[in-house]
């Protein structure tokens, strides 16, 4: 997929962690990474801090790749800029995009938009008619992307008249 897309910054699973299964998916999370590990968000001057206790988080568990992402493990994106777009694709059980926002893994104000897929469980019989169990929602699968990569990424392809791609990048924030 990264080769595909030279415009992706990272892939990202982000697990729905309640707060009495916070402290272990902390320890898992420090194991894996070899370091010590906790929940963070950017506090009023940018600085990560660790996050406050809340019902739910939503830290970004998994990078791929890991290099250059490593800050982004661990944050909670309960508190990131974001968590709309992450609410609409969970509410609606589909594809959301994120408007322009600074990426947790850039030491510069980078700007990225960022692609989330919601993630749940279905149990047996849930599908096809059937009247299985409960549909559980377990989190996000995301696709960050550098606006600056991507549009340059786009920009550098020879596009040949078989795979020509109309694309419109569309900034809500703008006016």
């Amino acid at each position: 997929l990264a080769e595909r897309n030279p415009g992706v910054k990272a892939f990202e699973w982000v697990p729905a962690v309640s707060a009495a299964d916070r402290a272990a998916v902390e320890s898992a999370l420090s194991r894996e990474q070899g370091r010590p590990m906790e929940f963070t968000e950017r506090d009023a001057t940018g600085r990560l801090v660790r996050a406050p206790a809340r019902p739910e988080y939503y830290p970004i568990r998994y990078a791929e790749p890991v290099a250059g992402n490593e800050r982004a493990l661990g944050f909670d994106l309960k508190a990131g800029p974001t968590l709309g777009a992450l609410e609409r694709a969970r509410q609606t059980q589909q594809l959301a995009l994120s408007s322009q926002v600074r990426l947790v893994q850039e030491d510069q104000a980078q700007r990225g938009v960022i692609m989330i897929w919601p993630v749940y469980r279905v149990a047996p019989g849930a599908l096809a008619g059937g009247t299985g169990g409960p549909v559980t929602f377990r989190g996000f699968v995301q696709a960050v992307f550098r606006v600056q990569d991507m549009l340059e990424a786009t920009r550098a392809r020879t596009w040949s008249p078989a795979s020509i791609l109309d694309m419109l990048f569309v900034d809500e924030a703008e006016p």
